[in-house]
């Protein structure tokens, strides 16, 4: 509601009332849970809930708090991998997965600090703590972008050795690198 960015999403317009949202994140939540953990298996169901603690719990009040909200939400956001993964096979011992998780995570390094910065002036307005509004040279959230970017090569590169359909990963990630490069130059 605090900015123009998502001042017309649903919530914060008007269009829904809060109590709707909560009551039917709630029934979503304590229907897909038992859901996954009787119909598909009981790790695929514990990942749900830590994702979902994790998300609700943590992250969320994170960003009033702190700038490692979006380490925090990168995890929150990259666990429905391994919720994915774990349903085909019911296990966590396969690096597949893990490696993809990887990819999910460090992508949103580039991806959140490219809009952090666009809407530094925002975020700093409406009271959250992101890389932008506390160091807003901008030099660490360019860093973070190429830190995040060169993992996303390696892990890239890690994908293709498994499967060589990967490679768009890290012709992605080189493009992402050579755009978050200004950003750590800036003064």
């Amino acid at each position: 509601k605090l900015m123009i960015r998502t001042k017309n999403r649903p919530l914060p317009s008007g269009r829904m009332h809060p109590s709707i949202a909560l009551y039917f994140g709630l029934f979503l939540s304590f229907l897909a849970i038992p859901i996954l953990t009787i119909w598909v298996n009981s790790l695929t169901g514990l990942l749900a809930a830590i994702a979902l603690i994790v998300y609700v719990l943590i992250y969320t009040p994170m960003k009033v708090r702190t700038a490692w909200n979006t380490t925090v939400g990168a995890i929150a956001g990259a666990i429905p991998v391994l919720i994915g993964y774990t349903a085909t096979d019911g296990l966590l011992t396969d690096w597949t997965g893990w490696l993809l998780v990887g990819v999910l995570v460090a992508w949103q390094y580039p991806h959140f600090m490219a809009i952090a910065w666009m809407y530094r002036r925002q975020y700093k307005e409406a009271g959250f703590k992101m890389t932008t509004t506390e160091e807003p040279t901008g030099r660490s959230a360019g860093l973070q972008s190429i830190v995040g970017s060169a993992v996303l090569i390696a892990l890239g590169v890690t994908l293709c050795w498994l499967s060589p359909g990967s490679i768009g990963a890290i012709v992605g990630s080189i493009a992402v690198v050579a755009a978050a490069w200004p950003m750590l130059l800036a003064s």
